[in-house]
């Protein structure tokens, strides 16, 4: 009878570690999921927020009457550095450092 009793013993054990394993790997998976969307969320609104800047500059530019195509020039919005450069008549390149803080 004691075979069997350190059988169950055993078992149970077994039981414990492999649903234990299961249990972390499965919250080791959501965190990972949830990490990815958190940086994919912030690649999005780093992306939007140089887009805004850029577009914003441009219109600026753009928006003073009778001055012709401006000259390629640098300026600053919401503390980040915009660059402007003019190719030909009509290209104009916005260009913003998406790192900058």
């Amino acid at each position: 009878m004691n075979i069997f009793r350190a059988w169950r013993k055993g078992a149970v054990l077994l039981q414990t570690l492999v649903v234990a394993l299961l249990l972390s790997y499965i919250s080791v998976m959501i965190m990972s999921w949830v990490l990815q969307r958190y940086s994919l969320a912030t690649r999005v609104y780093r992306k939007n927020v140089s887009m805004a800047h850029n577009s914003g500059y441009a219109m600026m530019q753009f928006a003073k009457w009778n001055t012709g195509t401006p000259s390629g020039t640098s300026g600053t919005l919401d503390g980040k550095t915009v660059t402007m450069t003019v190719g030909g008549a009509t290209q104009m390149t916005v260009t913003t450092d998406p790192n900058q803080e």
